[in-house]
C-alpha cells in the first residue's frame, strides 16, 4: 500500500496541532520469488517481504510472506530406450570339456519411462578339448531343485571329475 505524500504532511500537521504520537505506517519491498518446489507438476514458490521501517504506534502490521502455485502444467515423460553393446563372449567355465560361457551387457545408459529394456546376459554351451589329458575324464550330477517356485530361478548341477592314477614313477 502507497501513502499519498499529501496525506503524510496531513497526518503531520494533525500531529503537531493535537500533540499526538503519529502511527509509523510500515516500509517494505519484497523479496524474490523462491524457486519452484517442483519442476513440473504443481509446486510452490514463496517471497517474503523485506521491512525497512517497522510499524509503531498503531501502524499497519508488516505483510506475511505470499505463497503461490508454480509449475502448474502436466509433467512430460520422455520415453528412454537402453543404449547398450554386447561385450565378446567370455572364456569357457571348464578347462577341459563341456562348459558355459557368457556374453555380458555393457550398458552405457539404462531405459527409463517404459522404453526398450537393457538386454540381459547370454550363455551357450562351449566344450573344450584341446587342453584336457588322459589322466581325467568327468560326468555331470543331476540337476539340483529350482530356487524359485515361479517368475525365474536358479538350478545348477556339478562336474564330477574321475581321475586316472598314473603307474609311473618319478
Amino acid at each position: 500500500m502507497e501513502v499519498h505524500p499529501v496525506l503524510i504532511l496531513l497526518l503531520i500537521a494533525l500531529n503537531v496541532i493535537y500533540n499526538r504520537v503519529l502511527p509509523l505506517l510500515i516500509d517494505y519491498t519484497w523479496s524474490n520469488w523462491t524457486t519452484c518446489s517442483a519442476n513440473c507438476g504443481t509446486g510452490t514458490r514463496m517471497r517474503v517481504p523485506l521491512i525497512n521501517q517497522s510499524d509503531s504506534n498503531g501502524g499497519l502490521a508488516c505483510p506475511y510472506p505470499e505463497i503461490e502455485y508454480c509449475n502448474t502444467g502436466k509433467c512430460t515423460t520422455t520415453t528412454q530406450n537402453c543404449f547398450s553393446y554386447m561385450d565378446d563372449w567370455l572364456p569357457c567355465s571348464v578347462k577341459c570339456g563341456t562348459g558355459i560361457q557368457y556374453q555380458l551387457p555393457s550398458i552405457i545408459r539404462p531405459s527409463a519411462n517404459g522404453g526398450t529394456e537393457c538386454p540381459l546376459p547370454l550363455n551357450q554351451t562351449c566344450t573344450v578339448t584341446s587342453s584336457c589329458s588322459n589322466n581325467c575324464s568327468y560326468t555331470w550330477s543331476e540337476w539340483g531343485n529350482c530356487t524359485a517356485l515361479c517368475n525365474g530361478g536358479i538350478r545348477s548341477r556339478i562336474l564330477l571329475w574321475k581321475w586316472k592314477l598314473s603307474k609311473t614313477r618319478i
